[in-house]
This record gives C-alpha cells, sequence and structure tokens, in this order.
C-alpha cells in the first residue's frame, strides 16, 4: 500500500500532501494489532519503514531502478508535507497500540511542549490541530525525547 502511494506519487497522480503517511501508519497499525497480535512490538519499525515504503516506490517509478539519491529526495518531499490530519491519524496508531516506551516524563528534557502531545492528554486531538502540527513538526519537536522521533526529524 505504501509503495503504491509513491508509484502514484512519482507519476504525478498524487501530491506529496496527498500521500497520508498518518494513514498509511494507522491502517498498518489496524492491521497488525488486530486479532492474536496485541503486543506493541513492531510499532517503531512501521513508523521508520512506512516513509521508507513509500519514497522507495516513487524512486523506482520515477528512474525504473532504486538508488538512494532519489530515494532522499523523496523521503525529504514527503516527510515535508506531511499534514495536519496524518498527525491526527497517527496518534489514533498510537491509541490502537499504546507504546509504553521508555520515556521519563520526570526528565529536564520533557517539556510542556511534550505534555501537550503526550498520548495521554486527552486534549491532545484539539492540541493538534490547534497548533496546525504536521508529522514533521511533531517529530522535530520530541526528537530530544525518543529515538524515532530523532530519526525522522533528521
Amino acid at each position: 500500500m505504501a509503495a503504491k502511494r509513491g508509484l502514484k506519487l512519482a507519476e504525478g497522480d498524487i501530491k506529496p500532501e496527498e500521500v497520508e503517511l498518518g494513514n498509511l501508519i494507522l491502517e498498518c497499525s489496524r492491521d497488525v494489532f488486530s486479532g492474536l497480535n496485541q503486543r506493541n512490538t513492531i510499532f517503531g519499525t512501521l513508523l521508520l519503514h512506512v516513509p521508507l515504503a513509500v519514497a522507495a516506490g516513487a524512486t523506482v517509478s520515477g528512474s525504473g531502478s532504486f538508488s538512494s539519491k532519489p530515494m532522499t529526495k523523496w523521503l525529504k518531499t514527503i516527510l515535508d508535507n506531511s499534514t495536519v490530519e496524518d498527525t491526527v491519524n497517527l496518534y489514533k496508531a498510537f491509541h490502537i497500540v499504546r507504546p509504553g516506551g521508555e520515556l521519563n516524563k520526570e526528565d529536564a528534557t520533557w517539556t510542556e511542549v511534550h505534555d501537550r502531545y503526550d498520548i495521554d492528554n486527552p486534549s491532545v486531538y484539539d492540541n493538534i490541530r490547534e497548533d496546525k502540527t504536521t508529522l514533521q513538526d511533531l517529530f522535530r519537536r520530541s526528537a530530544e525525547v525518543d529515538p524515532i522521533c530523532d530519526e525522522w526529524s533528521q
């Protein structure tokens, strides 16, 4: 599904902001965490690999072969054009998988901004929409407290 979106992107059938990264992550989460599999052992992998799959699809479609330079370009385009709705869908995925993680909210690196976007904050969806927070915005803000966010933000 993600690579197909990349193909459509490269062929000009959709715009970068229409890739819907958040929805792809949400749908993958629903697929992976339904039925017997109710454990959060793969969510971080989904977060890292869904954008890569979209970028790989776009790379192959655009050039007919795989090369890291065009893939890096596509990845940047996809991440830079994420939307507020992508962030909302990511949080829906968070609420499905309920990640435990190792975040220490008492640590000095955890700030009021992190509280605002904490998955346990009952106003988080309103905060995302009010602040017009895209995925890239969210991951940049959270990079210092979460290693996956750090990967996304670079």
